[in-house]
């Protein structure tokens, strides 16, 4: 397979080839790594090695959910607030995303389930808003225990 994609900030694409033989690169290795090693990051992760055999490292970490209830917003000097929701999942009918949110209120004793309907055709289920780190994290511990995938925590 061949992956194909643009280098950030310059005029130039990037094609990338696998290599004929794998390499099999250890934790250890990557752990060990300089650049790994010298990193200053709170949260540093490691995937892999690039092209010139270094370990690249990237840091976790939340954006844009500062401890802080509210912020002021430097270009309109408006008061920012901090209001999130967790998106459980997307539908194309109402009818299946009112299933779902009765079955969140009937199994987890959530009253927070929401519809949004994104078009004519899109209806998104959440919980929310809200307005605190604390908040995010009880209702995100409540449905976890129904096993969905890809549960997004969106900035209103």
């Amino acid at each position: 397979s061949v992956r194909v994609a643009m280098v950030h900030g310059k005029n130039v694409i990037g094609i990338e080839l696998p290599n004929k033989i794998r390499e099999i690169v250890s934790l250890r290795h990557l752990l060990e790594d300089e650049n790994f090693q010298n990193s200053n990051q709170k949260l540093p992760l490691c995937l892999g090695k690039d092209i010139a055999g270094k370990a690249p490292v990237l840091e976790i970490g939340i954006k844009n959910l500062i401890p802080e209830d509210n912020k002021i917003d430097q270009k309109s000097n408006k008061i920012e607030k901090f209001s999130y929701v967790i998106k459980i999942a997307d539908f194309y009918y109402f009818e299946s995303a009112n299933l779902l949110k009765k079955r969140i209120k009937k199994e987890l004793n959530v009253n927070e389930v929401k519809i949004n309907e994104l078009s004519k055709t899109k209806f998104r289920v959440y919980l929310g808003p809200y307005d605190s780190l604390k908040k995010i994290k009880k209702g995100f511990d409540k449905i976890l225990e129904l096993n969905f995938e890809n549960i997004e925590i969106i900035k209103l």
